[in-house]
């Protein structure tokens, strides 16, 4: 097995046999990855630049944190007056309560991981095609293509109701699938990676 699963201690997972040394806060190794992706493609960009930029990267760039930062304030907002809105969250709901494809199978925990990354990956690009081929959803994702340039924040520009709906969507697909907290935050990880390198302004060698 690739990692024991994790469980839930009051707001942190914690690795069962490291209860007493380490404990894990998701959100804050995500924000953690997340940062240092980000400077890393933006120094890049600075150094390898693939295309010109036409407008003013300052302005873009605080826009796009700015939307950024409002969808993320609104997420905690409700997760305040309501439930958490996160996949993670969800996956620890349906492992508390053995809700689940995957929480009903005696298989290897890599095999479980490698299969909720696929079906996750799957459910994005249905998510993703469904954004450029429904009216209103395509009026939500027009803020991300609506950016001017292309570079590292335009992986991040998205309607606050877009990340939302996401948001929802991922959770609607993580429960009956019963992915463990491990792997959906894996492809978080992943996915925000994939995001930033395929947005940024770099030239690469060909």
């Amino acid at each position: 097995m690739i990692a024991a699963p994790l469980v839930w201690a009051g707001k942190r997972a914690t690795l069962p046999f490291m209860q007493d040394a380490f404990s894990f806060d998701d959100t804050m190794v995500r924000l953690g990855v997340f940062a240092g992706l980000f400077v890393l493609f933006a120094l890049i960009e600075l150094l390898l630049p693939r295309r010109r930029l036409i407008a003013s990267k300052g302005r873009r760039w605080l826009t796009n944190l700015g939307i950024s930062a409002t969808a993320s304030l609104l997420l905690r907002l409700m997760a305040a007056i309501a439930v958490p809105l996160t996949a993670v969250a969800a996956a620890f709901y349906a492992q508390n309560n053995g809700l689940g494809l995957l929480n009903t199978v005696d298989w290897p925990d890599w095999i479980k991981i490698l299969i909720a990354l696929v079906v996750l990956d799957l459910a994005i690009w249905a998510q993703h095609l469904a954004s450029h081929k429904i009216p209103v959803l395509w009026r939500l994702h027009q803020v991300h293509h609506a950016d001017r340039d292309i570079d590292v924040t335009t992986a991040i520009r998205f309607h606050p109701v877009e990340i939302g709906l996401s948001m929802l969507w991922k959770m609607a697909v993580v429960i009956p699938l019963g992915a463990s907290p491990l792997a959906v935050f894996l492809f978080e990880v992943i996915l925000n990676g994939c995001a930033m390198f395929n947005h940024a302004n770099i030239g690469l060698p060909r």
